[in-house]
């Protein structure tokens, strides 16, 4: 979007939707974002208690101070008066001209709660900042968007600052559908976005997240993770961006995610980039990990299995790239460039903890450029069974038990060639 241009959600007239504007409802609409300004909670909510009785559109012209929860139990969309593109020095991005300026901590600012009338929920062009988000590390619950057990749920062109979590899908019952798209989260003491259903894998179904980016660059590392994924069953992330968190991105911790599909997924700067704990059939192709510190790139645990993980980059770590717990079983890498900058002069590409099945390492490259002198593969002394290791560039000869049945390691430079 060129700079400077609006978006003009009276558009939705066009297509039979009705608008109300917040301010003929009483909004003054006069916040600052250092929180200045008339406490709007009522006339807000009433803007969109009356958008929902419609299905229509509930339209918050500039800033709103609110200090409760706005809450969301019919069909509606909820928007700003749309926005525009910026260019700044080193970084472009897109700023919403609305939105709520809410100062309460461990609060949830807006929610969405599921029941059979609340489908089909869109918020867009809007932002969500508590004004002293200077001090988010200071938060202890409340996220700025929670949506909980809902249907068709479309969050895109959203911007939020300052919260304990971020983005939140939760709930016991069925979340289907839930689509992110264009979406920033910033200053997150916690989780930034978060996909996390109670019990049942495929609780959530169908998630989408295109180009977000979720970042704790320049403060305090996210104790959760900047994206988290449980019980998610067809889901589709691509072009995003987790920066500065303890685990980028976490998947599977309670309840296993399976069927998800990753793409340009970023986990950066965090003291694990990728943590998947309980993922099954999924596929991940030019992702990328870097490590605050850490000691591993991407770590595969024992309920990880039937997995495609293609191309990509990795470094910054100072024992290994991929780390390989006992029982792990069908993995498939191959394409993986490896770099380490920082101390990683021991690390090697791979790290295996304990006997697995059906691993598959092809065509992966750890320059020597880049400063690796730990062997190529660290098999361990445990045994594998269906290892196939050909193929690769390695500064140094693999290590440990190779033998196992059906296992073929060859022609792999450092090690037998």
């Amino acid at each position: 979007m060129p700079a400077g241009t609006v978006r003009n959600p009276a558009g939705y007239l066009r297509d039979g939707y009705s608008c109300f504007d917040a301010k003929s409802y009483g909004a003054a609409c006069d916040a600052t974002v250092a929180g200045a300004g008339t406490d709007d909670t009522t006339a807000i909510q009433a803007t969109v208690d009356a958008a929902a009785a419609v299905n229509g559109v509930a339209v918050i012209p500039r800033y709103a101070r609110t200090t409760a929860p706005l809450t969301v139990t019919n069909s509606v969309t909820i928007c700003g008066p749309g926005g525009a593109a910026f260019t700044g020095t080193g970084a472009t991005g897109y700023a919403p001209a609305g939105g709520i300026i809410n100062a309460a901590w461990n609060a949830d600012k807006i929610t969405v709660t599921g029941n059979s009338s609340t489908r089909n929920v869109h918020i867009h062009d809007l932002a969500i900042i508590n004004p002293s988000y200077a001090s988010y590390t200071s938060a202890t619950a409340g996220a700025a968007i929670r949506c909980t057990n809902t249907i068709s749920t479309f969050i895109e062109r959203t911007t939020v600052v300052g919260c304990y979590d971020g983005i939140v899908f939760d709930g016991s019952g069925t979340t289907w559908a839930p689509s992110l798209k264009d979406i920033e989260v910033a200053l997150i003491k916690h989780d930034g976005v978060s996909l996390t259903h109670g019990s049942t894998i495929g609780g959530i179904g169908h998630a989408s997240i295109q180009d977000a980016q979720i970042t704790n660059a320049n403060g305090t590392v996210m104790t959760g993770a900047g994206l988290r994924l449980n019980g998610v069953s067809g889901g589709s992330f691509e072009n995003v961006d987790c920066i500065g968190a303890t685990a980028g991105i976490h998947i599977g911790n309670t309840v296993q995610s399976i069927y998800c599909f990753f793409r340009n997924v970023l986990g950066d700067t965090s003291t694990l980039p990728w943590d998947i704990e309980s993922c099954r059939l999924s596929e991940f192709d030019s992702c990328y990990a870097a490590t605050i510190g850490g000691a591993y790139g991407v770590a595969f645990r024992a309920n990880a299995d039937d997995i495609n993980w293609r191309g990509g980059t990795m470094g910054y770590f100072s024992t290994g790239g991929f780390y390989l717990a006992a029982n792990t079983s069908n993995l498939n890498l191959s394409g993986v460039m490896f770099r380490s900058y920082s101390g990683g002069g021991a690390a090697s590409p791979f790290v295996f903890a304990g006997s697995t099945a059906d691993v598959s390492i092809k065509g992966c490259k750890a320059k020597q450029s880049f400063d690796f002198t730990g062997a190529g593969c660290a098999l361990g002394a445990s045994g594998h069974t269906g290892l196939w290791i050909e193929g690769n560039e390695f500064n140094s000869a693999i290590t440990g038990t190779r033998t196992g049945t059906g296992n073929r390691i060859t022609l792999n430079r450092g090690d037998d060639i």
